[in-house]
């Protein structure tokens, strides 16, 4: 039995929400990080530990579950634990992350609908890689970005992309159980409203 998911993905659906972050909220916050103009899978680790206000989080992980080309030494090594706990990025199994790989638009997409919570609905919709990135369409992540999902990810465009989700509401788990609700914050049938930039920037 699928899980229950109390959605209707539609441009009104994302317009009703609050715009309480500005335009540039990505430069606004310092969120992308990147010393070349292509991104890397560590820099997107890092990127996205910014964009969740957890720079400065150290997450204990068992040592069974870290990745093993993530030293302690690494400057992503906390960023990119942090995101797989969070069930964000698993990397390419086997505890593999390749840090220093290019990221790619469909491994970045992936990311930032599951950073929003939406990873249920994009494995309805087909899973990775292209559940995701209709699903990121759908919602307005891609919005104004020109790409072809296997080429690597611009420090530009990732810009755009994480500008794109700061007003989007999230979706959250709102029943448990072995058939869990989940439910689009989005101010409307009960849910409250709340947007990713609420969440993580709000007051």
């Amino acid at each position: 039995m699928k899980r229950k998911l109390s959605i209707l993905l539609t441009a009104g659906m994302i317009m009703g929400a609050t715009a309480l972050a500005s335009d540039n909220f990505a430069e606004q916050y310092k969120i992308v990080y990147g010393e070349t103009e292509e991104i890397t899978r560590a820099e997107m680790a890092i990127s996205l530990s910014n964009m969740l206000n957890m720079k400065n989080y150290e997450i204990a992980v068992p040592e069974e579950e870290k990745f093993t080309d993530v030293p302690e030494t690494h400057p992503a090594y906390n960023a990119a634990n942090l995101i797989k706990q969070l069930g964000i990025a698993e990397g390419y199994g086997e505890n593999i992350f390749g840090p220093e790989d290019r990221l790619t638009y469909e491994q970045a997409i992936k990311m930032l609908v599951c950073a929003l919570g939406y990873n249920t609905v994009a494995m309805e919709k087909g899973g990775y890689p292209m559940g995701y990135i209709s699903l990121a369409s759908e919602l307005g992540i891609t919005n104004g970005v020109d790409f072809i999902i296997t080429d690597n990810v611009t420090k530009e465009n990732l810009t755009k992309l994480i500008n794109n989700i700061a007003n989007i509401p999230l979706m959250e788990k709102i029943g448990f159980g072995s058939n869990p609700e989940y439910a689009v914050m989005n101010g409307k049938d009960g849910n409250a409203l709340m947007t990713f930039y609420d969440k993580y920037f709000g007051n």
